[in-house]
């Protein structure tokens, strides 16, 4: 098992216009009034054409009614026009407004449970298998999106969010990139350090392991980490090393 994380932040390079990037570019907010348009914003990643991505989003203010949207654009998005992940083609959304997901401009009904403040919508973009799946503070949501549009190297992939309306979202400790091994990310991310080490580790992992730990998901024992907890840090070094792998013989 490979897990590793990098901080991701808000692009002010690809950010649509009304839109304002603080506190070293974790926290983007809407600041223009409704002008009936949405505006969207590119999260700072090289791009992705291949591999397994993870990251995750805290909504800290969803606005009155949640006209804010969340997915993928390619590198042919207009930030500078009433546009949102989902709406131009190559695009992919999750319409917080009321649970649709949209694929180039057309919209279908993906969850019926909102996203409300607080919650941190996490998105598993999966190159290989060609799928987009949504959690909900790590409850999966589903795939909301199959057989995505695959060409390495020449299409790739960039998380982005849209406002039609005033309200926060925040990335920084909250926003995590995953890199996984031969353990499936959409499996892995459901999984509590009790699961993964009865499943993958040895026994003498738990000599060491911090008991506190043992029934959270992989994904609060890093956020836990990220923000200096030691006992955090100390169970995500012991679940990546491979001394403890179950298939290691020494």
């Amino acid at each position: 098992m490979c897990l590793s994380s990098i901080d991701l932040q808000f692009d002010p390079s690809n950010c649509g216009p009304g839109l304002s990037i603080l506190e070293d570019n974790t926290h983007l907010r809407r600041i223009a009034p409704n002008n009936r348009a949405h505006y969207t914003c590119r999260i700072a990643t090289p791009g992705w054409s291949k591999g397994k991505h993870y990251w995750s989003i805290r909504i800290n203010n969803r606005g009155s009614d949640g006209y804010m949207t969340l997915g993928i654009v390619n590198d042919n998005f207009d930030f500078s026009k009433d546009n949102y992940p989902g709406l131009s083609p190559g695009g992919y959304g999750y319409y917080v407004h009321n649970g649709h997901a949209f694929i180039s401009g057309s919209g279908a009904t993906f969850n019926s449970n909102v996203p409300r403040n607080g919650d941190i919508i996490g998105i598993l973009l999966d190159l290989d298998e060609r799928t987009l799946t949504y959690f909900n503070n790590g409850q999966s949501l589903g795939c909301a999106s199959g057989q995505l549009a695959v060409l390495s190297d020449v299409i790739k992939y960039f998380p982005a969010v849209a406002f039609y309306e005033l309200g926060h979202w925040r990335v920084g400790w909250e926003t995590l990139a995953y890199a996984f091994g031969a353990v499936a990310a959409s499996i892995l991310l459901a999984k509590t350090a009790e699961q993964v080490i009865g499943e993958k580790k040895k026994g003498s992992i738990r000599q060491e392991f911090p008991g506190e730990w043992l029934g959270e998901t992989l994904e609060n024992i890093e956020k836990a980490a990220k923000t200096g907890d030691q006992s955090a840090r100390k169970a995500k070094t012991l679940l990546n090393d491979k001394r403890f792998d179950t298939d290691t013989k020494n």
